[in-house]
């Protein structure tokens, strides 16, 4: 039976329709995407490598990501591809939505986890996932130049960084209404459904 997908208007709102994950949308239709990146406390990247079989980008490294399926909202699509592509779980408050971005027909959203588990906890998919590694910024970033990434993964510390710096505008802004007080910073893993922090 082929995976259903919800269908998504130019809001990024669900229309209550759904349909069989591949087929081409319909002019004003969207579909949601999901990227979940997982990075650790000295700042590295859990990469993988997509199976050299898969017909797009077979042999690149990517972070985990899939389709969100009809029924699911993002967040509940980041933590089932988590588990099912590389055997790790999170719970829903350790996710942050990075950001979400609109490429075509597609709403992407990128949400980042943080955890250290080690690669040999991990399980990962036969049919999906061919290899995983850590990777630091310049790794990553080598990776990226050598033209070994997805194309949509090359932005993580761009991303990242642009959420951390949003954050801390709104701590600044909340300190000036508050007549100066201190505003404690949002504990790691805070996060809105479906909107930007």
């Amino acid at each position: 039976m082929p995976e259903l997908c919800d269908v998504y208007d130019r809001n990024g709102n669900k229309t209550g329709r759904i349909q069989p994950r591949g087929l081409p949308l319909k002019n004003g239709d969207y579909r949601l995407v999901v990227y979940a990146w997982i990075e650790d406390e000295a700042g590295r990247v859990l990469l993988t490598r997509r199976h050299a079989a898969k017909k797009l980008w077979g042999g690149y490294w990517e972070c985990t990501g899939g389709g969100v399926q009809a029924g699911e909202t993002s967040l509940d699509a980041a933590l089932r591809e988590l588990h099912e592509e590389i055997g790790v779980s999170f719970r829903p408050s350790e996710a942050t939505l990075l950001r979400r971005e609109l490429d075509g027909d597609t709403f992407l959203d990128i949400w980042l986890f943080r955890k250290h588990p080690a690669l040999s906890e991990l399980r990962l998919q036969p049919d999906e996932v061919a290899e995983a590694k850590w990777a630091d910024r310049s790794e990553y970033e080598l990776l990226c130049r050598a033209g070994r990434m997805v194309p949509f993964c090359t932005r993580f510390y761009q991303w990242r960084e642009e959420k951390e710096n949003e954050i801390e505008r709104n701590r600044k802004t909340l300190r000036s209404e508050s007549g100066g007080k201190d505003v404690p910073r949002p504990r790691p893993g805070m996060h809105a459904e479906g909107r930007r922090l």
